[in-house]
């Protein structure tokens, strides 16, 4: 197969979002340019019209690289590897920011969003793909290291200080994070419309080039990959969000999992730090629309494990910040009210307010 068309079809399923209203552009603003590549251990896709629009595709891909070199867990130069390694030293202004907001987030949570979860994800497999489900022991002992009340920032000299055998990723937060880092790089190259997909986050900046919003569709939960691909665009989707400049980030529970063969039962990569299983409630999708990246992308961990009464709950603290769409295991879908003008679905459909 096509190389370009295989990143294109992974891209539109994989992430559990699809956009729906391509770009298309010419004239002063010349037309679409785009770009696919592999980054952070999955395939992104940035799509842009302007005058600087190749600049910025080049100067976005770069960004992506270097946030990538200083975030990778797997990476044995990056910097969070020599945070595992026990080094202590001045950190970069990115960790730092992703330290920050990731506290932030583990204390307004009450710990559903925790960076410590690392040791955990490594008992189940999930950054190697070597899956197995852990002894009780095993979990017992990595759960013990899941407290993000022993990750100490040190403000004066920004050092971090971590638990005897604690380990952090960024892996719930740095893609929106990154978002965040290419819209400012679009806004200084006066791109005018473009579309960011990195894996499960989305980014809309501004509007479509004829000035309509843009469409992005949320996967079907219940369709696999092949199905999805296969299946009428009413069937590969739950619904519709009309958007522009925010992001829309989505979790799900069928994105990366594998089943025990023993039992047959299916586990997934959202780890629950208070039981040290996957996330077990309700909810099979946790989509997420916010101006900022990085809490989008956050949140829509921490909702999926908070699941839908909590998540409800922690919204009408918030609401002024973040909206969703959450979707359950009887398929049916959550909405809160500010998005429900902009949003299309055929399924049993609940307005939050």
């Amino acid at each position: 197969m096509d190389r370009r068309k295989f990143l294109k079809g992974c891209i539109k399923f994989i992430s559990g979002i699809l956009l729906l209203g391509c770009l298309t552009g010419c004239g002063v603003s010349g037309k679409e340019q785009s770009k696919d590549f592999m980054a952070m251990d999955t395939i992104m896709s940035i799509r842009c019209t302007g005058k600087e629009a190749q600049e910025a595709l080049e100067a976005c891909e770069a960004e992506v690289h270097r946030l990538d070199s200083l975030l990778s867990t797997g990476e044995s130069t990056s910097e969070v590897s020599a945070i595992h390694q026990g080094k202590t030293m001045p950190l970069s202004d990115d960790v730092w920011r992703l330290l920050q907001q990731s506290q932030n987030l583990y204390q307004q949570t009450d710990g559903a969003f925790d960076i410590t979860v690392y040791p955990l994800m490594e008992d189940w497999g999930f950054p190697t793909g070597d899956f197995h489900v852990p002894s009780e022991e095993q979990l017992n002992q990595a759960k013990s290291l899941c407290d993000g009340s022993q990750v100490n920032l040190n403000e004066r000299d920004h050092t971090l200080t971590l638990g005897q055998g604690q380990k952090i990723d960024f892996g719930a937060i740095a893609k929106g994070y990154t978002s965040d880092r290419l819209v400012g790089i679009l806004m200084e190259k006066k791109v005018d419309s473009a579309f960011l997909s990195l894996g499960g986050n989305v980014y809309c900046y501004g509007t479509k080039p004829d000035g309509s919003l843009w469409k992005v569709g949320i996967r079907n939960p219940f369709l696999s990959m092949a199905s999805a691909e296969t299946a009428k665009e009413e069937e590969a989707m739950a619904g519709v969000l009309s958007v522009a400049d925010t992001a829309v980030v989505t979790s799900g529970s069928y994105i990366r999992y594998f089943t025990d063969e023993e039992t047959g039962k299916v586990y997934h990569h959202i780890m629950d730090p208070a039981t040290g299983y996957s996330a077990d409630n309700e909810l099979v999708s946790v989509t997420i629309v916010c101006g900022n990246g990085a809490l989008a992308d956050g949140l829509s961990t921490a909702c999926f494990i908070m699941g839908v009464e909590k998540t409800i709950s922690y919204w009408r603290q918030y609401r002024e910040i973040f909206d969703f769409v959450l979707i359950t295991k009887d398929r049916k879908v959550y909405v809160t009210k500010s998005l429900q003008s902009s949003f299309e679905t055929q399924w049993e459909c609940t307005v939050v307010e």
